[in-house]
């Protein structure tokens, strides 16, 4: 299983957070400025950050969690704050967008728990990763239960919305000039897509329980891994 999801940090590099099942998840970033013409299109990547994982037959010089996962990456150009999300973990992250260009450009990598300043506690919110910014600089955040806007000083969940009303894990396209907001809501057997606004749509209480689900997803899958390996 892959999953791949990316943002633009300036005209020509494209930040990349990829991950493979049973491998760690990393921040990668390409120079699109490379890119050859013609139909089939390549460049060659660095990567910049390696999130938490497992090792997974790899070589680590620092010891990190277990059971890293990718998520939805953005930034936010009024702060050139870059904001990482580890839903494995369940702990999202903010590094400064210099430090995260300057990475590339020396071929650095940054360190996950050294460069990344923590945004709230694990688990703390619904773990689809950042996807864009209200016109107040709140952090939205789809995933698991919900959609929450974060007040990314206080880490502070200031609203949470849930436009299906039963729950579900939403995947989000978010529009900051306008708060437009697409909700792809993955019930079974009937997923939904609903288009609202972040204003408009009202304020939901949603408490925590959304949090048993990834934190039962990861352990099943650690566990699974874990197995696979000695077997």
């Amino acid at each position: 299983m892959r999953s791949i999801s990316g943002v633009y940090l300036n005209d020509t590099l494209l930040a990349i957070d990829r991950g493979d099942f049973g491998f760690p998840a990393e921040i990668a970033i390409i120079d699109t400025a490379l890119l050859g013409p013609g139909l089939s299109r390549s460049a060659t990547g660095f990567t910049v950050l390696t999130s938490p994982a497992p090792s997974a037959g790899r070589t680590q010089v620092i010891q990190k969690p277990a059971g890293s996962f990718s998520a939805s990456i953005a930034l936010d150009t009024g702060t050139d704050t870059f904001y990482v999300t580890d839903s494995g973990n369940g702990q999202v992250k903010a590094f400064a967008l210099a430090d995260v260009i300057n990475a590339f450009n020396t071929a650095t990598p940054l360190d996950w728990n050294a460069d990344g300043v923590n945004i709230g506690t694990p688990f703390q919110y619904p773990l689809g990763g950042v996807s864009g910014f209200t016109a107040a600089g709140d952090l939205v955040m789809g995933g698991f239960g919900a959609i929450v806007e974060v007040d990314p000083g206080s880490s502070a969940i200031v609203k949470t919305i849930d436009p299906a009303g039963t729950g579900p894990f939403y995947s989000i396209i978010y529009n900051d000039v306008n708060e437009d907001l697409i909700a792809i809501q993955s019930d079974f057997p009937n997923p939904n897509i609903i288009h609202t606004t972040a204003a408009a749509a009202p304020s939901t209480p949603a408490g925590p329980w959304w949090l048993l689900v990834p934190m039962l997803i990861g352990t099943y899958l650690y566990v699974n891994r874990r197995a696979s390996r000695v077997s």
